[in-house]
């Protein structure tokens, strides 16, 4: 622990785990292996930050959240409500992965990309703009590239090498 950062509440800070700068770790939240907590970043509230995974910026992690392998979450990003991100994915920008939604492989989500309610998002997958993800698997192993779409449960549409401008696809009753 370097700086001001801070640990408060039950809040534990394992192996070669650092919390450093303003970072604050609180709340029965945990901190593991070779993870990195720093800049203004916050974990609370039973989250789980492990492997070589690392937070920073003002980015949240907190309510029963886990952060692990080698994935990034930074920016104004928040993970929160039983959201999983590991392997290679990032999470930044202004995004939000939460109710049980998950992002892994080498998956990117940024901008004002929200992804929940027990949505998964894999592969190669690069989430931008402002779009909102919910009950729907989104696997790609090339590059998805979208500007304005809406998926839902209620969603059907083919992903192909690039998907992209203003685009709205529903499915009939």
């Amino acid at each position: 622990m370097y700086g001001n950062a801070e640990i408060h509440n039950n809040a534990w800070i394992l192996g070669n785990a650092v919390v450093y700068e303003n970072a604050k770790v609180r709340n029965n939240a945990m901190v593991f292996n070779n993870a990195g907590i720093y800049g203004n970043a916050r974990i609370s509230n039973n989250a789980r930050v492990y492997g070589n995974a690392v937070i920073y910026g003002n980015a949240r992690v907190f309510d029963d959240s886990n952060i692990y392998g080698n994935a990034s979450i930074y920016g104004n990003a928040k993970i929160y409500r039983y959201a999983s991100v590991c392997d290679n994915a990032t999470v930044h920008g202004k995004s939000r992965v939460y109710h049980n939604a998950q992002i892994f492989g080498e998956a990117n989500v940024c901008d004002y990309a929200y992804i929940y309610g027990d949505a998964v998002v894999h592969g190669k997958a690069n989430i931008f703009g402002h779009i909102d993800v919910m009950e729907m698997l989104i696997f790609v192993m090339q590059k998805f590239i979208v500007k304005k779409i809406i998926l839902s449960s209620r969603t059907f549409g083919a992903v192909d090498d690039t998907l992209h401008g203003h685009v709205q696809t529903t499915c009939g009753e």
